[in-house]
């Protein structure tokens, strides 16, 4: 089938003039389980191509989930059409490429059946209930996978595919005191079903649960905070759109002009390695430019944006291999691929013991809708733990922590070493001690 599909985009390619052919196509799998039983069970496949043109300066473009020779040669011919109906833009152009590359794994079952997928959903649902009576209800106890492929040829010969799976198992924990309820959630992620571990998901997302009953809201105030991993992932991976290029071309970022220049702390380095370790992987991007190792930020000095060709073209730079699509129907823009701070040698307890008092923060929740990316401000509400002499205190809720990420990158004290590579976000954190945040509670 892939084999097919390569052949196609590549003739629908060398169709004539400046042409791009792009395939994605994804199989997913999931199980749940609820009351002992499975609650659900899905295995879909979909699939689409989308064909870019430029004729002079002009781009159009055309999508097709159809794939075969006659559907990709209308494509080409629509987006062609579609290009005489747009205004030039000397930005537009297309990688000028011709190389190749083929993926050397065949993408075919695990081996594993369906019965010890779903078995996994249901022991997870179970481990749950039984490591604390006090745990009431496991409203979602799940697990998934998805295959993904994908390829893009070009009128120059270029012609590459790729294919990644990524399997998954999480808990959504209820717990009840007697005197309230709390939640707690635990995803984990792996590139096989043998590389995850119900049982720690389950210790996990219940530690967590119970760990809140009977929080209590913080005084309000100005405070050294620790950042637990998945927090700073949050609230940092919002910000890292101000790096794209077009962002910076647009007047939707204060990096612009900053190239070079000191933006955080010497501890604030952030490093874009597609081939290095978490799950996230691409040898290319979506518009088959290859995607190497970028560092962003280095020792708080904003070094290199995320370009796509386009972005790349408009100030005379040259294009990095960040250009992305959410989908085969969506639009090129600039996205990171397996981004991370690197780890520091800290645990959360001694990051903890370096705050002092202060306080820490564990969940964030509401920030796409409490922040502004241009300026750097944010305002969200959060959960955590009261920080008393250097120790993890009595859990914490209902309070709004609010700042500037400029201001808190340059404020970065100490970085954990707790950074992990079992999840899928494009970016990761470890657990980071920052100077001053601010908290809003009782």
């Amino acid at each position: 089938m892939e084999e097919k599909i390569e052949s196609l985009l590549a003739a629908a390619a060398r169709s004539g003039g400046e042409l791009e052919a792009y395939y994605s196509e994804a199989r997913e799998l999931s199980a749940a389980a609820f009351k002992g039983a499975v609650a659900g069970f899905t295995d879909s496949r979909s699939g689409a191509a989308a064909v870019r043109a430029v004729e002079g300066s002009r781009l159009g473009s055309a999508f097709t989930e159809r794939i075969d020779r006659e559907s990709l040669a209308e494509a080409a011919a629509a987006a062609r059409r579609n290009a005489s109906f747009m205004d030039p833009d000397p930005g537009n152009a297309l990688y000028e490429g011709s190389d190749t590359f083929a993926c050397e794994a065949a993408w075919t079952n695990d081996g594993v059946a369906a019965d010890a997928k779903k078995a996994q959903a249901l022991g997870l649902e179970a481990a749950c209930y039984a490591r604390d009576p006090r745990v009431v209800n496991v409203p979602e106890a799940e697990y998934g996978e998805v295959d993904l492929y994908r390829a893009v040829a070009n009128g120059r010969g270029m012609l590459k595919a790729e294919r990644h799976r990524l399997c998954y198992t999480y808990a959504y924990v209820m717990a009840d005191s007697g005197r309230g309820v709390e939640t707690g959630v635990h995803i984990q992620a792996a590139r096989s079903f043998e590389g995850l571990d119900p049982a720690a998901i389950a210790r996990e997302a219940v530690a967590r649960a119970v760990g809140k009953l009977g929080a209590a809201e913080p005084k309000s105030g100005t405070m050294r905070a620790v950042l637990e991993n998945g927090a700073a992932t949050s609230l940092l991976g919002a910000f890292m759109g101000s790096a794209s290029a077009e962002a910076i071309q647009k007047g939707r970022s204060r990096l612009a002009g900053k190239r070079g220049w000191r933006v955080g702390s010497p501890l604030f380095t952030v490093v874009d390695d597609p081939a290095g370790p978490g799950l996230r992987r691409a040898a290319f991007d979506d518009e088959g430019l290859p995607a190497a190792r970028l560092e962003l930020f280095r020792e708080g000095v904003f070094l290199e944006p995320l370009y796509t060709v386009y972005s790349a073209r408009r100030e005379g730079a040259k294009p990095n291999g960040r250009g992305f699509r959410g989908s085969a129907l969506a639009s090129v823009s600039a996205s990171l691929v397996n981004a991370s701070i690197p780890a520091g040698s800290l645990s959360l307890e001694s990051l903890a013991a370096e705050a002092g008092n202060g306080i820490l923060v564990t969940e964030v929740e509401g920030l796409h809708a409490g922040l502004n990316p241009v300026s750097g401000d944010f305002s969200c509400s959060a959960r955590g733990f009261a920080l008393e002499g250097g120790r993890i205190g009595a859990p914490l809720r209902n309070f709004t922590i609010s700042g500037n990420f400029y201001e808190l990158v340059a404020g970065l004290e100490a970085v954990g070493s707790d950074l992990r590579e079992d999840v899928l976000d494009r970016f990761r954190s470890p657990s980071l001690l920052v100077a001053s945040l601010s908290v809003s509670g009782a």
